[in-house]
């Protein structure tokens, strides 16, 4: 790689992006009598993960669960996959978790979001308070966290 590549904003925030995500996950490694930890991986296509159409290819529960498990040297964890779909109406629709999938080592969502941060229009893609709320409600109930 080109010494230029390392220069780029763009790479600049994954490094900074990974090595947090990395001292965040390191804290949960071989601890004895660790209390259940919930994993939150929002795959959004809102910016900026729509610049790398291939951000999510072949990420999966089950592919997520096998490395964190390996990595931690426990599986007491639990991982809230979530996928976004953006809805182009003003106004959230009733039921705020489309899909909610179990699997082995979590569960697969789907949720409504409208475009912005609660649907206020702008490119500030933070998600959608209501929905939000209503899968980790659901979830932290059934995973008893």
């Amino acid at each position: 790689m080109p010494s230029s590549f390392f220069e780029l904003d763009s790479v600049k925030n994954a490094i900074g992006r990974f090595s947090h995500t990395y001292k965040n996950i390191d804290k949960f490694r071989y601890s004895d009598g660790l209390e259940k930890i919930l994993f939150v991986r929002w795959q959004r296509s809102g910016h900026p993960d729509t610049q790398l159409n291939t951000a999510f290819f072949g990420e999966n529960l089950d592919s997520l669960g096998e490395v964190l498990s390996g990595y931690l040297g426990h599986s007491n964890f639990s991982i809230l996959m979530i996928q976004s779909q953006n809805i182009m109406s003003d106004v959230l629709p009733h039921e705020k978790i489309i899909s909610y999938v179990r699997g082995e080592y979590g569960v697969n969502a789907i949720i409504p979001e409208r475009r912005g941060f609660d649907g206020d229009g702008t490119k500030n893609f933070r998600g959608e308070t209501l929905s939000w709320q209503a899968v980790l409600e659901k979830i932290v109930k059934e995973e008893n966290l």
